[in-house]
């Protein structure tokens, strides 16, 4: 099923003849690697839509995007919105929906990347992510569940010193992996999925693989 040709004809244009139209494609692409649920993707698509739609109203363009733009659409626009009632105006799905459109705009270079955390342990993650992204086409929402995960992993067995993936054991990787409270499907990850012994190395891969 086209998920846009179903849209509602105001949805549908906004989302197509506004400024989020040149990455419509790459989105959709993105919800089809990571196998989102048909209502899960047209929440998301009409979510693009419904700011979208804002956007064009306060003639901003994509590049412009950023946390602070988003913040102002969820606080100061949605809850007075008297736009079309095809708009979404679901906070829940919308704030997930365009966290998904940060990350997009990142990963395609067109607004800068946040600065994030160095060190030994942000790098692992970093390589980590680079390969569910490129190597295992995981969806952004599956990417982040499992670098919580992992990240918390690699916190308590190597904070403070170099990362030796050798040393990790089955128990360390099943007691990390207990189901968070999100419940998510990342906290249950099986422990010979998370464990790759050998060194880190960026010409390797990522230590931690799954």
């Amino acid at each position: 099923m086209d998920l846009i040709l179903s849209m509602h004809p105001m949805a549908r244009a906004w989302l197509l003849d506004g400024p989020l139209s040149s990455y419509v494609g790459a989105f959709q692409a993105l919800l089809e690697r990571g196998r989102y649920a048909e209502g899960s993707s047209e929440t998301a698509l009409r979510a693009w839509s419904h700011f979208a739609h804002w956007m064009a109203k306060c003639q901003v363009s994509a590049e412009q995007i950023d946390e602070a733009l988003v913040e102002q659409f969820l606080d100061s626009h949605l809850p007075r919105c008297d736009c079309h009632p095809a708009a979404l105006r679901t906070r829940s799905g919308l704030s997930a929906s365009l966290g998904h459109l940060l990350a997009l705009l990142r990963e395609q270079h067109v607004i800068v990347e946040l600065p994030g955390p160095s060190g030994p342990i942000a790098e692992e993650l970093n390589r980590y992510n680079v390969h569910m992204r490129d190597a295992r086409g995981l969806a952004i929402g599956t990417r982040e569940d499992r670098l919580v995960l992992v990240g918390r992993l690699l916190q308590c067995k190597f904070a403070g010193k170099a990362i030796a993936i050798g040393e990790l054991q089955p128990e360390d990787v099943r007691a990390s992996s207990q189901p968070s409270s999100r419940g998510s499907a990342a906290g249950r990850i099986p422990a010979r999925s998370l464990l790759r012994c050998g060194p880190t190395s960026d010409t390797a891969g990522p230590a931690v693989t799954q």
